[in-house]
């Protein structure tokens, strides 16, 4: 897959900015699981992957229930996935 020169956009460094963006339909995030999972049980956020990656750490894919996802925030989604899929296979069991 060719990928595209990365576009100068939204950058955070605050974790609940970045939430908050992403309730008001800015995008998507990497959310990790004691944060953002308040969120996806009061049904705010979903998790539009189910896949997990192992950690010492969760982290969670989440998007806002009120707005589908751009093009460029699913290719993004697609991606992730399939990183998430090669390092699945590798990890012991």
């Amino acid at each position: 897959m060719d990928y595209a020169p990365v576009k100068p956009g939204l950058q955070f460094d605050n974790y609940l900015i970045l939430i908050q963006a992403v309730l008001d339909g800015q995008g998507i995030a990497l959310g990790g699981g004691r944060l953002a999972g308040d969120f996806i049980a009061r049904g705010t956020l979903v998790r539009p992957i189910q896949a997990t990656l192992r950690s010492e750490r969760s982290f969670y894919l989440v998007r806002s229930t009120e707005s589908p996802l751009s093009p460029p925030a699913g290719r993004f989604r697609e991606w992730i996935m399939a990183e998430a899929r090669s390092v699945s296979e590798l990890a012991p069991v």
